[in-house]
């Protein structure tokens, strides 16, 4: 009789037992967040664990109802609300038959769309024109109107959900959390009025009220979730985007610190162009010398003081504006500008010197292929 035939499976066995390894440790992180690799042993067999199912809600209507129960969107209504309302007792059970009814989520979505339309037809004009008194009576009706859907649906969620004390309660979900918080604080001028009557701060949080639609819209709460979570991902490369950000800042202020307030005067205003006090021509016009056209000293910055090298804080924003190419022409052109009158551009022969060492340093800007578009 001959021997039996060996078949080689070192090789398969090895590549097994590394599939099962990589799936062992994407299941465990992704149920309670673990290492890759923990509690991994050699030969453990991978077991995958089926997700409970729940009898619907239309099993409450049973003689021996459930006590836990699973809607159509897939919230688990289990434990007590308030401490004591189990999922079959009446207040609770209706409350989750008005959350889980087909026109619940349609009706709020609504009411958000309805709610942001009158936000963006308020003006703050219409108080000074007498002939829209119609229009601010109305809208402060449909405030009232909105703020009571908001609250019923608000206190509905808590009375289905619960309130924070178990897993899948109304504050342990983070939209729930945003929804409380936008109503809570739209009821404080109203029942503190000498305490947050004059908060204007208070009642802008009215603006986040269309957040509330992300929930409602398919997919969207999968994407801002994921989002949210790449954030912390991304901390290092903030970091180091900040660290050049200093970088750039501190050679700007070295380069730039203060000569960018002295500005050719014309009769007593900013002409914006710059100037060099050490040279008389450099306010100049064709190498012509201008009556009442001097070279002065402005408190401001350029563009309102946002063209500023004063200090490292200050410094970034140009560096902010040129890496986001958001009005990167002014702080680049007024470089350019002001190097080109220390090299004497623009200026006569005679007197077109300026002291080398600053001379030197702003030659390079000038040279810059984008200031050749600047006028100088």
């Amino acid at each position: 009789m001959p021997p039996p035939r060996l078949v080689q499976m070192s090789q398969f066995d090895q590549e097994m037992r590394e599939h099962r390894k990589l799936l062992l440790s994407v299941i465990d992180e992704h149920r309670d967040g673990r290492g890759a690799f923990d509690d991994i042993k050699e030969g453990d067999d991978l077991v995958l664990e089926e997700e409970p199912v729940y009898p619907p809600i239309d099993a409450l209507r049973q003689r021996i109802p459930p006590t836990t129960v699973q809607g159509a969107g897939g919230w688990i209504y289990h434990s007590t609300s308030f401490g004591f309302l189990k999922v079959y007792h009446f207040p609770r059970k209706l409350a989750i038959n008005i959350v889980e009814a087909p026109l619940f989520d349609p009706l709020i979505l609504i009411t958000i769309m309805a709610n942001c339309t009158t936000m963006a037809w308020t003006s703050p004009l219409d108080a000074d024109d007498p002939t829209l008194a119609w229009k601010a009576e109305l809208l402060g009706k449909l405030e009232w109107v909105y703020l009571y859907i908001f609250t019923f649906e608000l206190c509905s969620k808590m009375l289905a959900y619960g309130i924070v004390m178990h897993q899948h309660s109304y504050l342990r979900d983070a939209w729930c959390q945003l929804d409380f918080i936008v109503v809570s604080l739209a009821w404080l001028p109203i029942l503190f009025p000498a305490i947050f009557g004059n908060m204007s701060a208070i009642r802008s949080v009215r603006a986040l009220r269309p957040l509330r639609a992300l929930k409602r819209v398919p997919g969207m709460p999968v994407l801002v979730g994921s989002i949210l979570q790449a954030i912390p991902a991304l901390g290092s490369v903030a970091g180091l985007t900040g660290f050049f950000f200093l970088i750039f800042a501190i050679v700007g202020m070295a380069l730039f610190k203060g000569v960018l307030h002295y500005r050719c005067d014309e009769a007593g205003e900013d002409s914006g162009e710059f100037c060099d006090m050490e040279q008389p021509d450099s306010c100049y016009v064709d190498g012509l010398a201008v009556p009442g056209r001097t070279c002065k000293y402005f408190d401001e910055n350029p563009d309102g003081g946002t063209i500023s090298f004063d200090n490292v804080a200050l410094a970034m924003l140009p560096v902010l504006q040129a890496i986001t190419f958001d009005t990167w022409t002014s702080p680049v052109c007024a470089a350019a500008h002001l190097a080109g009158r220390m090299r004497g551009r623009g200026s006569s022969p005679a007197t077109s010197h300026a002291r080398p060492t600053r001379r030197a340093l702003l030659l390079p800007l000038a040279a810059h292929p984008f200031s050749r578009r600047c006028s100088t």
